[in-house]
């Protein structure tokens, strides 16, 4: 999904397979890295930022994330010149564990915002 869509439009089918966007916010192409601190056990795991939009974000890694569906994560993303400190629970896991859905969870207002000014810039960089 493109920026110029409205939030009207997030319900329209995709171009690939008919298939209708889920997502309540547009997402932004990867630019950056992600660390994901796994709690309880505190393990740190460096990640490639997939995708991110204000409700989450996909991430990969170069071997297996040590964690599962449902784990509490907290999530450092680095992009560009911000970094951006996020509370979020993994939704999903994908291709030998190697890529993880993430949900950010507690997301006040500022932290929404400061997200969706990150996604508009990279959409203008990428223009």
């Amino acid at each position: 999904m493109d920026s110029s869509q409205s939030d009207s439009e997030q319900g329209a089918p995709a171009a690939e397979g008919g298939a209708k966007e889920r997502r309540a916010y547009p997402r932004a192409d990867n630019w950056g890295t992600a660390w994901l601190g796994i709690f309880p056990e505190g393990t740190k795991v460096l990640c490639y930022l997939v995708d991110l939009g204000v409700g989450g974000c996909h991430v990969e890694a170069d071997a297996a994330i040590p964690a599962s569906d449902n784990a509490h994560v907290e999530v450092l993303l680095q992009l560009k010149d911000s970094t951006l400190r996020l509370a979020g629970v993994i939704r999903h896991m994908e291709e030998n564990q190697t890529r993880a859905g993430v949900e950010f969870t507690d997301l006040s207002p500022r932290k929404a915002e400061q997200i969706q000014r990150l996604i508009d810039h990279l959409f203008a960089e990428s223009e």
